[in-house]
């Protein structure tokens, strides 16, 4: 009795499949949209590299700006004499990673001698990261310092 060898059809059946998949793949693949996350990309590019450049401008020397969280629950922003000068507005954004609905803006108000200072007593304990952004002498400046805010402390 003869036994019949199916390697032959196994092989081109293989081959078939293996065909037909990738025919299959390559038509779902071109069929795919292919869109960008923003249809005005190039625009947002510009901004961000403006973005760039304002938190540079901000570490130059003389123009030094600095956000520090004190023991007495508030939060100090202080500028050089040279930046309070040529001060015309600005923003403070506190924003909280964990919890969008508690994320504030504020207006940037510093005194005379370059300092404002902000409560934090009724800011959740945590995490806070301190968005400055401010305009001096028709130029954009732009800092960020993480702070954490702590409760209990004297």
């Amino acid at each position: 009795m003869k036994t019949k060898n199916f390697w032959a059809a196994g092989i081109v059946l293989t081959l078939v499949i293996f065909l037909f998949g990738t025919i299959g793949l390559v038509v779902l693949a071109c069929s795919q949209r292919i869109d960008l996350v923003k249809s005005d990309y190039y625009a947002d590019e510009i901004q961000f590299q403006k973005q760039i450049e304002s938190r540079n401008r901000a570490q130059s020397p003389g123009t030094s700006a600095q956000v520090v969280y004190l023991d007495s629950q508030q939060i100090k922003i202080s500028f050089s004499p040279e930046m309070v000068h040529d001060f015309t507005r600005g923003r403070i954004e506190l924003y909280r990673p964990d919890a969008a609905d508690l994320d504030r803006k504020l207006d940037l108000k510093p005194d005379a001698g370059g300092v404002q200072m902000m409560d934090a007593k009724n800011l959740r304990a945590g995490l806070w990261r301190v968005k400055i952004f401010w305009n001096a002498g028709g130029k954009d400046y732009s800092l960020e310092n993480k702070i954490v805010v702590t409760r209990g402390t004297k």
